[in-house]
This record gives structure tokens, C-alpha cells and sequence, in this order.
């Protein structure tokens, strides 16, 4: 029994001890695995310290690359604008110094021989707009002594050309010179507008307006365009009376009588468009040296301002340009004219008109896209 009872004491004692020896109650144990862990922290900390240092230290790398082509980027661009600009529309020095000559219209006027194939530049008051031209006068106590045409090598041009407006234009002077009191200025283009061309106009170097109307007068008569149709009047006041007492007596008063008094031609009166509130009535015609006009009646009643032009005009059935524009405010009633140049008539071979052949143009300068445009208007004298 003593036997069997100490067998049980020694069984029951084992995992006591057992349990006295059990490896997590070794304090040394715990020592080492909190030394281990402090490691793989204190590594992660450094890792992740040493890894995001790098990253800030490349980023900024990035950040200076990507500014620096954003800001080169810009400016190649607008070096490239302002290459492929500024050739468009050099300034008025830069086309003297291509050896255009700067000139008034007056002085131009005056010494038309001197400048006969002569590149110019010049600045003038828009008169009238053809379809690829524009036009100006000199004049002198209400008469005009001579046409110039700006004939536009680009007819884009013309939404830099408003009637009445100062632009500054170059071009090379027909080498006939003046035609029939008409300059023509061909393969031209507008340099400036606005204040720009004003000041140009007021540093030109111009002069008093001359009247040498002599040559135009005898070798351009102004019955040239209607030989047959004033047949009582032109002869009688244009071969018989100036050629011979201007020359004897009074040469500087009689050779300018035909220009102050034109010959009118009574071609009784009739509405050549009656349209969208526009009525125009033909009410005559006048000969000049430089000219043939039509009297017209322009009554605006469109409740728009408008311009009223032509296009697609014809002499005898050959295409001359018929010179009319005209700004009517609205409601406004006033007479005007369409102008055929005697230069034009002269070069077509045209000594009689017939017949015209021409369409209205009207224009409303808010509405610049979308014009009225007449029916053709037939005219037989």
C-alpha cells in the first residue's frame, strides 16, 4: 500500500514540475523575443524612413522636368504666332524700306509723269468700293479734278476699307500715268487704318491741288462715251467754242468750263428699283472729263441703315465696273449718283453707251453676311 501510495505521489508531483519548467515562464525567453521584435521595428521604421526619402528626393526631379516643358512648350508657341503674323501686314516703315515712295494723292496728282511705274504709298479718304477696287478723288472748291483707283491684289482686304474712313495703301502707278483723269494704282495694299493711317496722312509731304485739266479736256473729250446721243448739244458746245479762244485769250479759264459745266442728257426719269423699303429713281445723266454720271434718288424707308452698291455691271455688254455706294442712314431721302468711269469706256473701245446692265447691292452693316441683292436692272439709252 506504502508502495502504491508513493507511486501516486511521485505521478502526481511530475507535471508539477513539469509545470515549473515550462519555457514561457523563462524570463530570459521573453528577453531575447522582445530584443527580436524591437529589431524587425526599429528595420521597418528605417526602411520606410530610408524608401520615402528617396521618393521625395526623385519627386522633386519629376515636378522640375514636367515645369520645364510646360514652360518651354508656351514659348515656342508664341514664337511660332508671331513668326506667321507679322509678315501678314508689315509696317508703313518697313514698306518704304522695300523702296516704296511715300506721296500725297494731291502731289501725285500734280507730277503724275514723275511717278508713271513708280511703287508708292500713299493715304486717302475712301470714296466708293468696287468689286476689287477702291476709289478716291482730288478735289478742289467742290470739283473733283481727278479719280484714283486702288486696284486690291486680295479682295479679303476690303473688311480693312469703309467709305469715308482714311487708309493707308501701296502700290505701283500704272505706267500710263493718268488716263483720262484717272491714276491707277494696281497690285495694291492696305498698309493701316483708323488713327494709324490718319497720322501717316498728316505726315505726308503734300501739296495744293493744280488744275491741269487742259490735256484731259483735248485729248479726252467729255462727249467721247455719248458721241451721238447729246447730238445737239455736245458738238455745238465742245468742237467750235474752246478749241481755238482758250488759246489766243484765255487759256486758264476756258479749258476748265467743261468740267464746272458738265453736259446733261435728259433721259426722263424712271424707278430702277422699288425693293424691301429701298426705291431708286434714275433721274438724268452728266458727262464730265473724267466721268459719266447717273443722277440717282436713293429713299431709304427699310427701317435699316444700309449701303447701297452695285455689282455685276456692264457697258454694251462688256463688264465695267459702275461706281456706286452709298451709306443711308435710316429713313434718310437724298439724291446721289452711279459713276462709269471715262478711263474704263476708253479702254472697253466704248464711245457711244447703249446700254447698261448692272445689280443692286444692298448692305446692312450689322448684318454684313446676308446682303439684298437685286434682280439685274436693264437700262437702253
Amino acid at each position: 500500500m506504502a508502495q502504491g501510495n508513493n507511486k501516486g505521489n511521485a505521478n502526481t508531483n511530475k507535471p508539477a514540475a513539469a509545470q515549473a519548467g515550462a519555457w514561457y515562464k523563462k524570463w530570459w525567453i521573453w528577453l531575447i523575443a522582445a530584443v527580436v521584435v524591437a529589431g524587425i521595428v526599429i528595420g521597418c521604421v528605417f526602411a520606410f524612413s530610408g524608401g520615402s526619402g528617396e521618393q521625395k528626393k526623385t519627386d522633386p526631379k519629376v515636378i522640375e522636368t514636367t515645369v520645364a516643358e510646360t514652360t518651354t512648350a508656351p514659348q515656342t508657341t508664341k514664337a511660332t504666332a508671331a513668326a506667321t503674323t507679322a509678315p501678314k501686314k508689315p509696317s508703313i516703315d518697313e514698306i518704304v524700306e522695300q523702296g516704296f515712295k511715300k506721296v500725297g494723292i494731291v502731289k501725285l496728282h500734280n507730277h503724275i509723269n514723275d511717278y508713271k511705274g513708280v511703287k508708292i504709298i500713299t493715304a486717302v479718304t475712301v470714296r466708293d468700293l468696287g468689286e476689287q477696287t477702291v476709289y478716291a478723288t482730288v478735289d478742289k472748291d467742290s470739283k473733283t479734278l481727278a479719280f484714283y483707283k486702288f486696284e486690291l491684289a486680295d479682295k479679303n482686304e476690303f473688311k480693312d476699307a469703309k467709305k469715308g474712313e482714311v487708309i493707308a495703301v501701296y502700290g505701283t502707278v500704272s505706267p500710263q500715268g493718268n488716263v483720262g483723269g484717272t491714276v491707277q494704282i494696281q497690285d495694291c495694299h492696305i498698309a493701316a487704318v483708323g488713327d494709324e493711317a490718319k497720322d501717316f496722312l498728316k505726315s505726308l509731304d503734300d501739296e495744293q491741288p493744280t488744275v491741269p485739266t487742259t490735256a484731259p479736256v483735248t485729248t479726252h473729250p467729255t462727249t467721247a462715251p455719248v458721241t451721238t446721243a447729246p447730238a445737239t448739244t455736245a458738238p455745238a458746245t465742245t468742237a467750235p467754242a474752246p478749241t481755238k479762244a482758250p488759246e489766243t485769250t484765255a487759256p486758264a479759264t476756258k479749258p476748265t468750263e467743261p468740267p464746272v459745266e458738265p453736259t446733261t442728257i435728259d433721259i426722263g426719269t424712271k424707278t430702277i428699283y422699288s425693293e424691301n423699303g429701298v426705291v431708286v429713281t434714275l433721274q438724268g445723266m452728266l458727262i464730265d472729263q473724267s466721268y459719266v454720271k447717273f443722277d440717282i434718288h436713293i429713299d431709304n424707308q427699310s427701317g435699316k441703315q444700309l449701303y447701297v452698291g452695285a455689282k455685276d455691271s456692264s457697258v454694251n455688254g462688256k463688264t465695267i465696273d459702275l461706281i456706286a455706294f452709298e451709306l443711308m442712314e435710316i429713313g434718310e431721302e437724298k439724291d446721289s449718283g452711279m459713276f462709269l468711269l471715262s478711263s474704263d469706256l476708253k479702254d472697253a473701245g466704248i464711245d457711244r453707251i447703249n446700254s447698261m446692265r448692272f445689280k443692286l447691292i444692298l448692305e446692312d452693316p450689322n448684318d454684313w453676311d446676308n446682303p439684298i441683292i437685286s434682280d439685274e436692272i436693264s437700262l437702253e439709252f
